[in-house]
């Protein structure tokens, strides 16, 4: 009996670990085909039928913001006839018989066809009317994690009677044909109906709890039984613990002010002045130590704590701050906010209510928004509204990546935007494609005509490059200041800064 016992316990925890683990996997897995169909559908929308030299620049500037498409090409008469990557293919390209079409929705897709410009490796292509997008499986899918054993996951139209792309130790239609979990097969799976294609991810394990471990494990689980037994028991008390203690002390942190924060300077690069300052919380547990703001913030957002540690973010920050903004009227104050705090109404009233108290004009608040995800996209448009009606300026955080693009600016109609580090540490890089990628973004810049806020600036050679490029752009990073106290931040406004003073002589 208590062998069996042990069995079936230790099966069930590892069951339920592993069907954890799927709904992480196919989360990836779904976000990343999530961000491939945006990519699609703005190709699809910019490109018009020609090969024009404008709308290859056009096919370019789409491409460098699809890291997951490895190609824009046009198409007629069964060809391509020119590229984003190569230009104008003058005889023309045949393309092979597309795998399957769907003349409905003008859509066709080719599954595991040898790359039809180089054909040095193998593609897939979608193409919407006259525009076609090559993609690498490998390279597109590379971010979702391969190290989870037995697992797989499937990219198919919703009714499952077509697969675009499929990795793991199944075959697809051996997985398609189940109607749910088992014992023997864990099965999730997400659907993107707004695509064109009703797209789904389905993510598997195949051997799912105690039968996806080895000989040696069950034999060992059988020797040792009581053992075993007692030690998932307290596994499994420890691990839910840790979980319940960590949500608990930020609710104990968030109650008590302990959460604190600290403020990064903004540097205009022409001058050298410091022309705004972003707030940063940070938390420090007396038992779990420093927690990262990655961290804390995923656990507020998950448990339902993000209003309460927005407003203590805020509230902190306004009071910290108010004596610098009242010396200095041109100084900003830059607070992130999440999608879920920009949709809270009560929210805005909390900070007028603040901004009034502490008389601080609302011109010198910017709220920069964060966002990993498309999820409350369609209603940014008037929560941003509601901002900036009472004079509040709003910045797009993280330009450049995930979801923080072109068809976010078009929405929020931001006053400012910060381009993610991601870029700044490309300056230096003599890799080919990111010096055409850096090319692309700083001209781009240019176009939008729009205050630009650079973040991650660690070396000079980094500053001037940028002071080259976009003369009044502004810096933040560690080659100037990192996060500091308030009282420190006043000081180190009033000192002269040899880096700054070094980027202000360049521009002159």
């Amino acid at each position: 009996m208590g062998i069996s016992i042990t069995f079936l316990m230790a099966h069930l925890v590892f069951w339920y670990l592993d069907s954890e683990q799927l709904e992480r996997f196919v989360s990836s897995a779904s976000q990343t085909s999530q961000q491939l169909h945006s990519n699609l559908v703005t190709i699809f929308t910019h490109s018009n039928n020609t090969c024009s030299e404008q709308n290859l620049i056009t096919m370019r500037e789409d491409l460098w913001r699809a890291p997951l498409i490895k190609d824009v090409v046009h198409i007629q008469d069964g060809r391509i006839i020119c590229s984003a990557s190569w230009g104008n293919l003058e005889a023309g390209l045949v393309l092979p018989k597309p795998t399957i079409v769907w003349p409905e929705r003008g859509l066709q897709h080719w599954r595991a066809v040898k790359d039809p410009i180089k054909g040095d490796i193998q593609v897939n292509m979608v193409s919407d009317g006259a525009v076609a997008v090559l993609i690498v499986p490998d390279n597109a899918y590379a971010s979702i994690p391969s190290n989870y054993p037995n697992t797989g996951f499937i990219l198919s139209t919703e009714d499952n009677r077509y697969v675009f792309h499929a990795s793991g130790p199944m075959a697809p239609e051996n997985v398609l044909t189940q109607s749910g979990s088992s014992w023997r097969l864990l099965l999730t799976q997400q659907c993107n109906t707004s695509s064109k294609a009703l797209e789904c991810v389905t993510a598997y394990n195949a051997a799912p709890g105690l039968f996806g471990k080895g000989l040696w494990f069950i034999s060992v689980v059988g020797v040792l039984s009581l053992a075993i037994s007692a030690l998932l028991h307290s596994s499994i008390l420890f691990v839910i613990h840790q979980k319940k203690s960590l949500k608990r002390a930020l609710r104990r942190a968030i109650a008590t002010q302990e959460i604190s924060v600290l403020f990064q300077p903004k540097v205009c690069l022409t001058s050298g002045r410091t022309i705004g300052i972003e707030t940063l919380a940070r938390w420090h547990d007396k038992h779990f130590g420093h927690i990262s703001p990655d961290i804390f913030v995923a656990i507020a957002e998950k448990n339902g704590l993000m209003p309460q540690l927005s407003r203590l973010v805020i509230e902190k920050a306004l009071y910290q701050a108010s004596s610098l903004l009242k010396t200095d009227s041109n100084l900003h104050l830059s607070i992130n906010l999440s999608m879920s705090d920009m949709s809270d109404p009560s929210l805005l009233s909390f900070i007028n209510d603040h901004c009034s108290g502490h008389r601080i004009p609302a011109h010198q608040l910017i709220f920069e928004i964060t966002e990993n995800s498309a999820s409350g996209f369609e209603g940014i448009e008037s929560s941003v509204a509601r901002f900036t009606s009472c004079g509040y300026q709003i910045s797009l955080d993280d330009f450049g990546t995930g979801y923080a693009n072109l068809s976010w600016l078009s929405k929020i109609k931001a006053t400012e935007i910060k381009v993610d580090r991601s870029f700044t540490q490309m300056i230096g890089d003599q890799d080919p494609y990111n010096r055409n990628t850096l090319s692309a973004i700083f001209q781009l810049l240019k176009d939008l005509n729009i205050s630009t806020v650079f973040e991650g600036i660690e070396t000079q050679e980094q500053a001037e490059y940028i002071l080259r490029h976009i003369p009044h752009a502004t810096g933040q990073g560690w080659l100037f200041a990192k996060a500091m106290p308030i009282q420190e931040v006043a000081r180190f406004i009033n000192t002269p800064n040899s880096s700054i003073q070094h980027n202000a002589d360049a521009a002159r």
